[in-house]
């Protein structure tokens, strides 16, 4: 190569172009066909991205009747597409978890902070409900829709089978409160 000359491009193998592009097409499907979420599909079908032969297929068959949709009557609209679902749901039970850790410990973290056990049960409702507005904002949606998302009893499941965190992870959480707040930001 001669000085100044440009660089030659690197050649892009088609064969991962056109898995990824099949992979985007089967995600937005599949939102579509469980969720009734249409955004992924309607902004993959107004972009440039060639159209794989089995989602002509689908919506081929969607048109004409011949696949037919779950009714979506009594449903709730979600505002959230199935990722940001998914995500919320984590972050959720990520607070909850490290809240059930100060609250497994709260009778030797109040006697540590010289406070009253209910003292610090209200602290960690406040922080919940924070929690719960973060994740709100983060998503453009309601608290509501963001608690209703929470299923209490999965979440002490979990940490009944994998254990609460220790005292020395209860006191960091109190002493560092962004610690809540983690995987929410």
């Amino acid at each position: 190569m001669t000085a100044g000359a440009a660089p030659k491009p690197k050649r892009v193998d088609p064969k991962i172009v056109r898995l990824e592009n099949d992979a985007a097409w089967s995600e937005a499907i599949t939102n579509f066909l469980l969720d009734g979420a249409v955004k992924d599909l309607s902004v993959l079908l107004t972009s440039s991205r060639p159209i794989p032969q089995f989602a002509r297929r689908f919506l081929s068959e969607v048109l004409e009747g011949a696949i037919e949709l779950p009714d979506r009557r009594g449903k709730n609209n979600r505002a959230l597409t199935p990722r940001e679902r998914a995500e919320a749901i984590s972050q959720l039970w990520a607070l909850w978890s490290r809240t059930l850790c100060v609250l497994a410990h709260s009778d030797q973290i109040a006697d540590e902070l010289g406070k009253e056990v209910i003292e610090i049960k209200r602290y960690l409702e406040q922080v919940r409900r924070e929690g719960i507005e973060r994740i709100a904002a983060r998503y453009g949606v309601s608290p509501h829709t963001v608690r209703q998302l929470h299923d209490a009893r999965e979440t002490a499941g979990w940490v009944t089978h994998f254990g609460v965190g220790s005292l020395d992870q209860a006191r960091a959480l109190m002493k560092y409160p962004d610690l809540f707040f983690g995987l929410t930001e």
